[in-house]
């Protein structure tokens, strides 16, 4: 089942998606602001520029139902793919998917084994849902990770300067994400994972080439049910819990 979210673009930017389980409904969300930067990209032998990094949404729909985030709150996506891209003060309507099946065109489907690696990634270097949170540099590095762990085959290593996709500039930034690739403890099986959503275009012009983003569901944020006046008096630790909807942590 798709889930539409139709979002306002307020400056450049590189791409847009978000993810998650849906049935169809409409939601607008506004680009506030960002910290991209232009990277230098190889991918399949055809070199480009895209814009890699964080963009920060704020949301304005009422019809919130299904969107893991309320009415005025923020949230951090980051570009699926390095290709495809997105015109400024334009409303674009999105389907909220699994990352599995993301990205919808352009590059291949990411899948249940990359999306699980995607999950880990956001567990290990994932900084916070706020611009705040992330340095430029380090925002440009997890945007090249990502980029990395979708888009390479999986019987190559994961290595910015050769392979499928090549990072050619952004030296600083692509050492740190190089780095963090090579480091074994966010592949282990029990390694902390984060769950995400992710957004794809619709398969229809102009939106088919519209770049696909991906997010993180935030923490559910519990309400304690009363108890029961006989059981209070009974002194009872008993009680249940439930989750009134999803609440974005910043």
């Amino acid at each position: 089942m798709f889930r539409k979210i139709s979002a306002f673009v307020i400056g450049a930017c590189a791409a847009l998606t978000i993810s998650a389980n849906a049935s169809a409904e409409t939601v607008t969300t506004e680009l506030l602001t960002y910290k991209v930067y232009a990277i230098s990209v190889t991918y399949n032998g055809n070199a480009f520029y895209a814009g890699g990094g964080a963009f920060e949404w704020v949301v304005h729909s009422d019809d919130l139902s299904q969107l893991p985030y309320g009415v005025g709150e923020h949230f951090i996506s980051f570009c699926i793919e390095a290709t495809e891209g997105l015109s400024a003060n334009v409303p674009y309507e999105y389907n909220v998917v699994d990352p599995a099946n993301a990205p919808n065109v352009g590059w291949t489907q990411m899948g249940s084994e990359k999306a699980d690696m995607l999950a880990r990634w956001f567990g290990a270097y994932y900084q916070g849902n706020s611009l705040d949170d992330w340095d430029p540099i380090e925002a440009m590095a997890f945007q090249m990770g990502i980029w990395e762990i979708i888009a390479e085959d999986e019987n190559n290593p994961l290595d910015l300067v050769s392979g499928k996709l090549q990072i050619n500039n952004q030296t600083n930034a692509r050492a740190i994400a190089q780095n963090w690739l090579d480091d074994p403890a966010w592949k282990e099986a029990d390694a902390k994972r984060l769950s995400l959503i992710a957004l794809t275009s619709p398969l229809t012009e102009p939106m088919t080439y519209i770049q696909d983003q991906i997010l993180v569901v935030p923490t559910a944020v519990p309400s304690v049910v009363p108890l029961p006046a006989p059981l209070l008096a009974g002194g009872l630790l008993l009680g249940g819990v439930g989750l009134k909807r999803w609440r974005s942590t910043r």
